[in-house]
């Protein structure tokens, strides 16, 4: 992922991964997670770990991409 003024971008997703199958591509920016507003990495960290730490098992993704914005429900990964 990189950085955009209004949000993170995707860089890469691998074709067999998960976010593929979500619908991620190249390009697109993740803009909210759970409502809150993502502008850097440590942001999306941040909230995958809020998420982690109140044992949710999704995050709601708002992603703009190609053809519009997108809400997803994508996974949280378990806890280490």
């Amino acid at each position: 992922m990189s950085l955009e003024s209004n949000g993170v971008v995707v860089t890469a997703v691998m074709s067999d991964s998960e976010s593929a199958d979500l619908g991620f591509m190249r390009g697109d920016v993740v803009r909210r997670i759970n409502g809150k507003e993502i502008s850097t990495l440590e942001d999306v960290r941040a909230a995958v770990q809020k998420a982690q730490a109140e044992g949710r098992t999704q995050v709601l993704v708002l992603k703009i991409g190609a053809s519009g914005p997108h809400w997803l429900a994508a996974p949280v990964p378990p806890q280490n």
